[in-house]
């Protein structure tokens, strides 16, 4: 009896265990990335008068998209703080006045980004991946995150320092990544030594300092031309193809105008040249008419010369 008692109770001991360390788990977690600030932006107010102001915590944001923390929230969250702070100093930003353009091409880079920003869901972030970087294979060149304060042209670029990341990160992530993409599963120590990187990146950017972090610029941001594909690629995927078999059209209906518009050219000269070619052969009758008229005129002439010759015999 007794026994049996304990065997049910076991799992049951188990399971409160289990429960209060990840309590205490999350707890830590949650006090960890509380421990790098918040961010505060408004939006304006669809409803109300006043804009709305939004206290932002990174264990918001993790709570939000419900898969964990990675380094990439934190980098991102980091990023912003100095941005934010540096193009509105002393004050507190409207959302609808920032623009990101980054060269990282994960979605959890564009998920942290519009956490903050809103920059997504407004058509204000721009991603410019480096060739042959993606959501599995990165490079340090990804780390750039470019923030413009839209209503001056103000803007700055921040690189993440390639000393903020172990030695080998990226080379170790991309393989892990490239082996699950493909359907492989990695063994037990890839999978530790790609957790214990991840980890030592996190750690980095909760308590390292800015200047130990990025490499930071700023600038005078010109707009560039308006990039229709790059943005149905981002943004609509599904509908690229159709867009470049429209854009196709395009181009040939574009050539059909050019093409069209060289005819009209070469008919307006064969136009001038017929004009031309009248205006000579209305002068040339007009000489023939000439010509003959004296012809006439002489041949009189030479005829009453004749007879007044004879008659004079």
């Amino acid at each position: 009896m007794r026994n049996n008692l304990s065997a049910k109770l076991l799992p049951i001991s188990l399971l409160a265990l289990l429960l209060a360390n990840n309590f205490v788990f999350s707890t830590f977690a949650s006090d960890s990335q509380d421990q790098i600030g918040t961010i505060q932006v408004y939006d304006e107010s669809t409803t109300l008068k006043e804009r709305v102001l939004n206290n932002l915590t990174l264990a918001a944001m993790v709570q939000y998209f419900g898969i964990g923390d990675s380094p990439i929230m934190y980098v991102v969250w980091r990023a912003s703080q100095l941005a934010l702070a540096e193009l509105w100093p002393g004050e507190i930003p409207n959302r609808a006045d920032i623009r990101v353009i980054t060269a990282h091409p994960a979605r959890g880079a564009a998920d942290a980004i519009e956490f903050i920003t809103r920059a997504k869901s407004r058509w204000e972030l721009y991603v410019r991946a480096p060739a042959g970087t993606s959501g599995i294979v990165q490079t340090i060149d990804n780390w750039v995150f470019t923030f413009v304060r839209i209503s001056t042209g103000q803007a700055i670029e921040i690189r993440v320092k390639e000393t903020a990341f172990p030695q080998g990160f990226h080379d170790l992530a991309n393989a892990y990544r490239s082996k699950i993409a493909s359907g492989e599963t990695p063994t037990k120590e890839e999978t530790a030594a790609y957790k214990a990187g991840m980890k030592q990146v996190k750690d980095t950017f909760k308590t390292r300092p800015d200047s130990e972090l990025f490499v930071v610029r700023t600038f005078a941001y010109e707009a560039e031309p308006f990039d229709a594909e790059a943005c149905v690629n981002y943004y609509a995927t599904p509908a690229l193809a159709e867009f470049q078999r429209l854009k196709g059209v395009e181009f040939q209906v574009e050539a059909l105008k050019v093409a069209n518009d060289n005819l009209l050219a070469a008919n307006q000269a064969l136009l001038t040249t017929n004009e031309d070619l009248r205006g000579r052969l209305s002068e040339a009758i007009t000489y023939q008419y000439v010509f003959l008229g004296s012809t006439v005129v002489l041949a009189v002439v030479a005829i009453a010369l004749a007879l007044r010759g004879r008659r004079s015999r």
